[in-house]
């Protein structure tokens, strides 16, 4: 059996799971604001763009599995009748129903209500609180050097990817950790052989000030007995400072995760907005027999990684992908182009120059369409077992 773990983001990804995104993108697309897509994205190029992304990953000789492959079965079975309210013979069509069909039935909230009474009555086709942002895989599960965590997406309209996430892991043959009450997503969890790293909220004057993975959720992390790393640094975003170069640039902020400032794509070199990881202070915990326990606490990011012997790379905050790349090899990544003409970005230079291999073709991927939901490729892609 594969294990299933991670012990850093640079050893090699051998299997990765995938969502292509379907009509649930398309419904949450509609209204994009309340589903946290930054654009509406048109469905038929974004799926284009992620077979794109898949025919990469596959061609660098990395699983790809897809979400709906890993619950074919009982999970399926189980999701369908728990969140589809239909009436027998369409239950029945369903269940004929290939398993990307049956999952998107899942993920719309599907429900055929009848209209009217008599043996044959009318009816009407509905949809519930769709699963929309489905195909960003990460934020709803990180994987440990011990094994998978389920995550407790931060905004409610996420919620409902939970029960899915956990069906596939449960279908995988592994007991995943279920974090709760407190929000923890994937997209702030990064993993580095000897240590980890954790985004949890920011502080400002005294108040903790949540993003997407909170103080207390990223200490329960911590003392869930799932975390083999010798040391974990909390890291606390660096809010005020993202503020202020966001409005110098009249820019989006890069603070949703972890993933839009800081990234590793070899051991050694991390990719950082500099600037921000001047400003994030570090609470750094020591693993003990008991568990972990605070042993200090770092003025930045930027010495903490020092101490660790990295070297950084600055990325510019313009570039909106710039660390939103997915390492599948100690210095090889797959990454994001910053326009739709495929040109490189100032960090893939500064990536190549820094000896990084850049797929495809030195360049990365051009996923325009994909990226107006908010994320780009570390955000759709969840490893499933990195040795």
């Amino acid at each position: 059996m594969t294990r299933h773990r991670a012990r850093a983001e640079f050893d090699r990804l051998r299997s990765v799971r995938v969502h292509r995104p379907g009509l649930e993108a398309f419904v949450g697309s509609l209204d994009h604001r309340r589903h946290g897509f930054p654009a509406p994205l048109s469905l038929s190029p974004a799926q284009t763009e992620h077979d794109r992304l898949v025919t990469t990953l596959d061609g660098e000789g990395i699983e790809v599995r897809y979400l709906h492959d890993d619950l074919e079965g009982a999970e399926l079975d189980s999701l369908l009748s728990e969140s589809v309210s239909v009436p027998d013979g369409v239950r029945s069509t369903l269940a004929s129903m290939s398993p990307a069909d049956r999952l998107a039935a899942v993920a719309t909230g599907l429900r055929v209500v009848p209209e009217g009474t008599g043996a044959d009555p009318e009816t009407h086709v509905a949809m519930g609180n769709t699963a929309s942002n489905l195909y960003f895989q990460r934020d709803d599960q990180l994987l440990t050097d011990r094994g998978p965590v389920v995550c407790r997406p931060r905004d409610e309209v996420r919620v409902r990817e939970t029960p899915i996430v956990r069906a596939a892991w449960d279908a995988l043959g592994t007991n995943p950790l279920v974090a709760g009450p407190d929000p923890i997503e994937g997209g702030d969890f990064l993993p580095l052989g000897e240590f980890a790293l954790l985004m949890v909220s920011a502080d400002l004057d005294g108040e903790e000030h949540v993003l997407r993975t909170s103080v207390a959720a990223g200490t329960e992390l911590l003392e869930s007995g799932v975390l083999g790393y010798e040391e974990v640094g909390l890291v606390r975003a660096p809010l005020e400072a993202d503020r202020k170069e966001a409005a110098s640039r009249g820019r989006q902020s890069r603070l949703m995760h972890l993933d839009g400032w800081c990234n590793v794509p070899a051991e050694g070199l991390a990719v950082v907005r500099k600037s921000l990881a001047e400003a994030a202070t570090v609470e750094v915990y020591r693993r003990e027999s008991a568990g972990y326990r605070h042993d200090r606490t770092e003025g930045s990011l930027l010495a903490y990684l020092k101490e660790k012997e990295y070297e950084t790379i600055d990325a510019p905050y313009d570039e909106r992908w710039a660390t939103n790349f997915l390492t599948i090899g100690d210095g090889t990544v797959v990454a994001v182009t910053e326009s739709a003409q495929g040109e490189e970005g100032e960090t893939v230079r500064r990536m190549r120059e820094a000896g990084v291999e850049v797929v495809p073709d030195g360049v990365g991927l051009s996923l325009n369409e994909l990226t107006k939901g908010g994320g780009a490729v570390h955000c759709m892609t969840q490893p499933i077992s990195r040795v």
